[in-house]
């Protein structure tokens, strides 16, 4: 009787690790998944920042009458975001 006891409590028990199992791996693709995104909402910041910057400089040049480093500026930085998107895209 005890044996069968003894039994009948592993059971809860067992099945409350596989549900801890099954939650820790939900929690780490979770987890993973929320990474990716934070990495890729941090990458768009910084892209938004950078052709800000250029943006800036372009309009500085402009108004300086470098319309040669201007036209550089912006269509410099844009065929050098396209060459990287590329080369990203071929990676994947």
């Amino acid at each position: 009787m005890a044996a069968q006891h003894a039994q009948t409590l592993n059971r809860p028990q067992r099945s409350w690790d596989v549900h801890l199992l099954h939650s820790f791996a939900f929690r780490q693709e979770l987890s993973g998944k929320w990474e990716a995104e934070r990495e890729a909402i941090a990458s768009v910041a910084r892209l938004k920042e950078e052709m800000e910057r250029v943006a800036i400089e372009a309009q500085t040049a402009e108004r300086e009458a470098d319309l040669g480093h201007a036209a550089e500026l912006r269509c410099g930085f844009w065929r050098a975001l396209l060459r990287a998107a590329l080369l990203r895209a071929a990676k994947s």
